[in-house]
């Protein structure tokens, strides 16, 4: 698609983004309290409810590339407001499904949903501002996102308590009403939509079977079950198979792309390190100190709230300063938030973790808008929704390897104290790896796609 020039900035569409992102923000922390309880309606286990959050992000990571390049081609606000349309209509379907694999069939269809959003999104606040002013552009919209994420499991015990597991699938539709009605109002009539090309769809059913042999093989080591690990290079030669297709051109044109590749590695790896500290905090309070739901939960609130502090300013300085400064800082200070947790011993209080999760979050708010104002600002135009796709596949890659690191940390420690330890050097050396990836884009040139328009 041609972008447009504009004379002016349209922060109205910039907010109206950011909603978005709320809202598939929300969706997936607000599922998590409910667990339990859905687990306890449909009587199963702890293995098997949580295919309720690995549905929802099966897509999220699989289809993001070849829906990604889809849209480079469509119209953006009708593409928007039919996955807003699909979206709330598969979290009614979530809400009324009888059975548990009904209710991970409506989550999957909903993650589908939620992977346009994811990539479309960012990309509509991007180019609603000039180019100078990107970096508040993002801010703001990786600001309301993790206020999605600090609202959710808040909004999700509230109406598990008040409805039941099902009330927690009810938010979204409404707030997506809001949403489409903005979309409308704000965005220009385009183009309709087209289907995809016939060899999308073997694309998707390529990425679909890598991502899921993956995310088993994380699932189970998660589990302790490591023996497990050997199953996700089962996903090698489908990934092989895949970059061998012609599809797959304008991806690995933009991966030669220092300046897009570095960020990507850069963002995996914060995912990584930033989800393994959330996912072993909650064991580590129980562990030492005998903490309550309530105590962890205020505890763990302690990271968006940072992220929600130095969010917009992240995007201020990335306008100012350069991204690619305010990127490396935010990692600094991410990394002294990882540090300051290996002092923590089985007498510090939820206070002083509280403390340092906050600097940890600081650090990953600086960091984040920074990340993607850098990346798309070094996308080719045409190419803006694939390279908002890659962001997201990269996020997501992160935050699913995440838990399994950690368990692997965890489980071969003697103690809660020491597996966090372990945990912690993990993540700082990844952290390490995020800010040297950083680095290096900065002296990144501009590669030529080698692929001259936008397959459709």
């Amino acid at each position: 698609m041609s972008t447009e020039i504009r004379t002016r900035d349209r922060w109205s569409v910039v907010v109206t983004a950011g909603l978005g992102v709320f809202m598939a923000q929300l969706d997936a922390t607000i599922v998590n309290v409910a667990l339990p309880a859905i687990a306890e309606r449909f009587t199963v286990d702890t293995a098997a409810v949580q295919w309720v959050i690995l549905g929802y992000a099966l897509p999220l990571i699989a289809l993001v590339l070849p829906i990604g390049r889809w849209i480079d081609g469509v119209g953006r606000r009708s593409a928007l407001l039919w996955a807003i349309g699909g979206f709330a209509t598969a979290g009614l379907f979530a809400a009324a499904a009888p059975t548990l694999p009904l209710l991970v069939a409506a989550r999957v269809l909903q993650g589908a949903f939620g992977s346009v959003l994811f990539v479309l999104l960012p990309v509509l606040a991007a180019t609603a501002v000039r180019p100078a002013a990107r970096g508040r552009a993002m801010g703001v919209v990786m600001t309301l996102g993790p206020l999605g994420g600090f609202s959710g499991p808040v909004l999700g015990g509230f109406l598990v308590e008040q409805i039941g597991p099902s009330g927690v699938f009810l938010v979204n539709p409404i707030i997506g009403v809001v949403l489409a009605g903005l979309v409308a109002l704000l965005l220009p009539r385009d183009a309709r939509l087209t289907l995809p090309p016939r060899d999308r769809f073997g694309e998707a059913g390529l990425l679909v079977t890598a991502t899921a042999l993956v995310l088993l093989a994380l699932t189970l080591t998660a589990q302790g079950r490591f023996g497990w690990l050997w199953l996700a290079l089962s996903a090698v030669p489908v990934i092989v198979i895949w970059s061998r297709r012609s599809y797959s051109r304008p991806v690995i044109g933009l991966l030669r792309d220092r300046r897009i590749s570095g960020p990507l590695v850069a963002l995996t790896a914060q995912a990584v390190a930033l989800v393994s500290v959330q996912f072993l905090i909650p064991f580590f309070l129980t562990d030492t100190r005998s903490a309550g739901a309530g105590e962890i939960g205020l505890t763990m609130l302690a990271i968006p709230a940072g992220m929600i502090v130095l969010g917009p300013v992240g995007g201020w300085l990335s306008d100012r300063w350069g991204a690619i400064p305010t990127a490396l800082s935010g990692i600094a200070i991410a990394g002294i938030g990882f540090v300051s947790l290996t002092w923590s011993t089985d007498t510090v209080t939820s206070w002083d973790v509280a403390l340092r999760l906050a600097v940890l979050g600081a650090g990953t708010g600086l960091f984040a808008g920074a990340n993607t104002a850098m990346t798309l600002s070094a996308s080719p135009p045409e190419l803006m929704a694939t390279t908002s796709a890659a962001i997201n596949m990269a996020r997501q890659i992160g935050i699913a390897a995440g838990p399994a690191v950690a368990s692997i940390a965890w489980s071969l420690a003697p103690d809660g104290v020491a597996g966090l330890r372990r945990a912690l050097v993990v993540s700082i050396v990844v952290t390490a790896v995020c800010f040297a990836a950083t680095a290096i884009a900065a002296r990144g040139r501009p590669v030529e796609v080698s692929s001259g328009r936008v397959p459709r």
